[in-house]
């Protein structure tokens, strides 16, 4: 059986982590309440708080961190393009 492929699928493709664009993410908070920041330092007063049924877009290259901080908290994760390793960086 011969499968129909899209035109150039049936090339090796590669591609490395210097080459991949940012990812767009979004969380949807679930449950409980879901704690995030902006910028490159964890700063816990930058922590902003969004209960269930909440959706936050983060554009790609935007740094954030969060945390639970009132309890645990259930968030659906999604990236929108190929999602690039990152270095993570020890909170205080």
């Amino acid at each position: 059986m011969v499968r129909d492929r899209q035109p150039g699928e049936a090339v090796f493709k590669s591609i490395l982590p210097e080459d991949i664009e940012p990812e767009d993410r979004i969380y949807t908070v679930i449950s409980g309440v879901f704690y995030i920041g902006l910028g490159d330092r964890f700063e816990t007063k930058d922590l902003k708080a969004y209960p269930p049924c909440s959706v936050v877009v983060l554009p790609g290259d935007t740094w954030h961190f969060h945390r639970a901080k009132s309890g645990e908290y259930v968030t659906q994760d999604s990236a929108i393009g190929p999602v690039r390793p990152r270095v993570q960086r020890n909170s205080r």
